[in-house]
């Protein structure tokens, strides 16, 4: 069960970093958006967006 959550997490971050262009400012139109999965120091594991 837990796969499946980190699969939709996943999914979901993919959707975001895709579309979150359009809703910030126009200082971020080159900015590079990345979905990260890192293993955090308690072993859970945890999907974010990185903006570079």
């Amino acid at each position: 069960m837990i796969a499946k959550e980190m699969i939709a997490e996943k999914v979901f971050a993919e959707g975001v970093a895709k579309d979150i262009r359009n809703f910030l400012p126009a200082k971020y139109e080159n900015a590079e958006f990345q979905v990260m999965q890192m293993n955090k120091n308690n072993g859970v594991q945890m999907v974010g967006i990185m903006v570079s």
